[in-house]
């Protein structure tokens, strides 16, 4: 390559994550001996801090995600991405003229460019190539060595968050139409979210015609349901007729029209329901009338007595 980024800068760049987050300068040789032992050439890398182990972490388990289960999944070294993880990155320049992978192991990093110093040519594959090409090369360099993970530095927490808000998740990110969109996330501790999820909304709606249905929809046509509620409104109509994949799952934004008032009562239901209740009213009224009735009597008998 006689332009921009070499194989070997790119490994030592994607290195630096690995290696805590401390750039090792990359080096073809430590020292030279002469044949009586002496040291005649000796060359120790140079070194840099470039983020935190932290900020290294983090990214060590967002490329990770990419290999295990992403556009890199054809660099793992083992199923599943186990026993020594792979985390990486695919590249893929305009039409086709670059592919790339750039990766690393708890043991080594590396790096595959496929492409030319000329543009107009063009290449049949896409980076997953390079990810294949990537793993075969490091299986080789990674015979007979012992598992081994990453390790995780001190200061980070891990935190359930709703992968449509970013936020924590409710019962309602749960309940997605779509199925559950909670998941664990890594931060840095102290920037984890501490607002819950307002992306999720319940609502009830009218089945037969999807809107926000009102007091007088029958129970029998009523649903409830998890929607989205964007922060703004969304109108394909303004965005050249784009439609975003989630956007059958927004919050309605208007209420039936259909049911607007209350169902007339059938004559014979509405005689039925009358009777009922002239009877409960005798029921629950005619007994107190008798006691009444019986008071007054008694009141008229011990009149009765003192006249006598």
């Amino acid at each position: 390559m006689t332009y921009g980024l070499t194989p070997m800068e790119m490994s030592s760049a994607f290195g630096s994550i690995a290696n805590d987050g401390v750039y090792i300068e990359p080096i073809s040789f430590t020292k030279v001996l002469d044949r009586d032992g002496k040291v005649i050439l000796e060359k120790k890398p140079l070194k840099n801090s470039v983020v935190t182990p932290q900020v290294a972490y983090l990214m060590t388990d967002v490329l990770r995600s990419t290999v295990t289960s992403g556009l890199g999944n054809r660099a793992k070294l083992f199923p599943g991405n186990a026993n020594i993880p792979v985390a990486g990155k695919t590249g893929t320049t305009q039409s086709k003229g670059d592919i790339w992978f750039v990766g690393y192991t708890p043991y080594y990093s590396a790096s595959v460019w496929i492409g030319n110093d000329d543009p107009k040519l063009k290449l049949s594959s896409g980076s997953t190539k390079a990810a294949e090409y990537w793993s075969t090369i490091m299986k080789k360099a990674h015979e007979d060595l012992p598992a081994k993970d990453f390790i995780e530095p001190e200061g980070l927490v891990r935190a359930r968050t709703c992968t449509e808000s970013g936020k924590l998740v409710t019962t309602f990110c749960l309940n997605d139409q779509r199925g559950d969109t909670s998941r664990v996330e890594l931060f840095l501790k102290g920037t984890e979210p501490t607002e819950y999820c307002t992306t999720h909304v319940e609502a009830v709606i009218d089945t037969s015609n999807g809107k926000l249905a009102t007091d007088f929809c029958p129970p029998e046509l009523t649903e409830k349901k998890v929607f989205i509620q964007r922060d703004l409104p969304y109108n394909p109509e303004e965005n050249d007729g784009i439609i975003p994949k989630d956007y059958q799952y927004t919050l309605p934004t208007e209420y039936c029209d259909i049911h607007t008032e209350p169902e007339p009562v059938p004559k014979e239901e509405s005689e039925r329901e009358s009777m009922l209740d002239r009877l409960k009213n005798w029921f629950e009224n005619g007994n107190n009338t008798d006691e009444e009735d019986k008071q007054e009597n008694n009141d008229v008998e011990i009149i009765d007595s003192q006249e006598q």
